[in-house]
């Protein structure tokens, strides 16, 4: 076992607590069939997903399948750059022009390319620090509505916490968990302000 610290109440406070440190105490705890299910399961969301679909939209731009352009900025030289749409709004624009033609298209793509794609790349992260479920939670949902929602939460959080900038790739895109730690930061940010404001009117 292992002392790690754990936040409680958006961060406010922290209690160390024994979790375990190795393998053997993990399946003892929840059974080698969890461990297996739950590591999978964060390498395929943090690792293999982002490889599948930039794969994939790499393969219909090669079709004559463009991304969309989301928006134009100007740049301190002066020069204009195009800020694409993501991968995953690239496969569901394609998908949703017409379905019944370009489903196949896109099932033979995930078929191969799925499939050639590792689990995880040696050299990529396999951790991070940590995230509250219901702001993982609630970053996928707004990644479902699209990324001009995505866009929207980001501005938001970006506005509202001071020096806060979400990380973004190298086609300007957001993730997943960087979404989610933006909303985690926004929380406590919007809980110290409302805890402050408090202790003024109280006096």
């Amino acid at each position: 076992m292992i002392s790690t610290p754990v936040d409680y109440l958006d961060g406010e406070f922290t209690v160390d607590e024994k979790e375990p440190s190795t393998i053997p105490e993990l399946i003892a705890m929840i059974g080698e069939d969890s461990v297996v299910e739950n590591v999978n399961s964060n390498l395929r969301y943090r690792n293999k997903y982002p490889r599948v679909y930039k794969r994939v939209s790499r393969e219909l731009i090669k079709l004559g399948i463009d991304k969309r352009v989301k928006k134009e900025e100007l740049t301190k030289d002066g020069t204009v750059k195009k800020v694409l749409e993501s991968d995953m709004d690239h496969l569901r624009g394609y998908l949703a022009s017409n379905e019944s033609d370009h489903r196949p298209v896109l099932q033979e793509l995930f078929d191969r390319i799925g499939n050639e794609e590792p689990m995880h790349v040696k050299g990529e992260r396999s951790g991070g620090g940590r995230i509250a479920q219901g702001a993982l939670d609630a970053a996928n949902k707004y990644f479902a509505k699209g990324d001009d929602e995505v866009e929207r939460v980001v501005q938001i959080i970006e506005d509202k916490v001071p020096g806060c900038k979400i990380p973004r790739d190298g086609e300007n895109n957001v993730d997943v968990y960087g979404l989610a730690r933006g909303i985690q930061m926004l929380d406590r940010y919007l809980t110290q302000l409302a805890r402050k404001q408090v202790k003024v009117t109280l006096g």
